[in-house]
């Protein structure tokens, strides 16, 4: 039987080709030209909308409210630019807005791109990634706008074109995917990223060895993610010698509980998590140490002090 296409890679496009295109001159290399309004109207903002209604047709809530909303977003941006050479001078009423009523329109679209945010830790990592790299963009956008800070604007410019390329990535994770009925882009659902983060807290009250090793496996997981997710060879690299640490760090505690146990002492010591954090002094004091309820009372015998 045949079945709808996903319209959410062409949503993911859109927002992700925009979005780098306006952050490209935000950070001060190309000036705002018809390229970037031509851009937010027909990708950014048409493709957007129609695809979030396409997503409103498959049920898909989450999606219908994102590229309905990002869409109406870019529409309006482009509104914010043009308004002021058409209606603003013809208007006793309308004026152009402020830079720095720009920078709250921004920071409230922060706010909704985070609440989104957080829906998306029932997701995966890579659409995770994106809602956190745009709301950090708004939120950056807006201090740059409302303060007036060059530099500001420039560094969120930056992270504004790693934030459309994060979208671009997913957007080609799922065409790919989905073509060859296999996993050629990862995605990694949040879940497993969470079994590892549970599984790295939970050796909080193990040994300092053991986590070590679940410490350097997790960062290994992160580095190796985000290496695949954006091509980056230096960073692939980077994962290869951090690896080789996780992997050391496990044959050493391999070699500790076989040594000890067989030498029946410490040969190689695993450092107890206690006892750590007392060389810390961050170790909570239990309540009978703190009040005294192990103290012992002289008894009186036979009358006598």
């Amino acid at each position: 039987e045949s079945r709808p296409a996903n319209p959410g890679p062409v949503g993911l496009l859109g927002f992700g080709l925009s979005t780098i295109l306006l952050n490209l001159h935000n950070t001060g290399r190309f000036p705002l030209s018809t390229v970037i309004v031509a851009m937010g109207i027909a990708l950014g903002g048409g493709a957007q909308v129609i695809v979030g209604l396409l997503e409103w047709v498959r049920g898909n809530t989450f999606a219908h409210v994102a590229f309905t909303s990002y869409g109406a977003f870019w529409l309006s941006l482009v509104l914010v630019w043009l308004l002021p050479n058409t209606a603003a001078r013809s208007s006793s009423i309308v004026e152009p807005a402020s830079e720095y009523f720009v920078g709250v329109y921004l920071v409230l679209w922060g706010i909704f791109s985070f609440l989104m945010l957080m829906c998306t830790i029932r997701m995966n990592v890579a659409i995770f990634i994106v809602f956190l790299t745009v709301t950090l963009l708004f939120l950056m956008l807006g201090f740059a706008n409302m303060t007036g800070n060059q530099t500001a604007l420039r560094v969120a410019g930056y992270e504004g074109v790693i934030c459309g390329s994060t979208a671009l990535y997913l957007a080609f994770a799922e065409i790919l995917n989905e073509v060859w009925d296999r996993t050629i882009l990862p995605v990694i659902p949040m879940t497993q990223l969470l079994d590892w983060l549970v599984m790295l807290m939970c050796t909080i009250r193990m040994n300092v060895a053991i986590f070590i090793v679940f410490l350097t496996v997790t960062l290994l997981f992160l580095m190796l993610g985000f290496a695949n997710m954006t091509g980056n060879q230096t960073a692939l690299r980077v994962a290869g010698y951090e690896g080789v640490i996780c992997g050391s760090t496990a044959l050493y505690l391999a070699f500790a509980e076989i040594l000890n146990e067989v030498w029946d002492r410490t040969i190689l010591p695993v450092i107890p998590m206690t006892q750590l954090l007392d060389w810390l002094g961050v170790r909570r004091q239990k309540p009978e140490e703190v009040t005294g309820l192990n103290c012992s009372v002289p008894i009186l015998k036979n009358g006598n002090n």
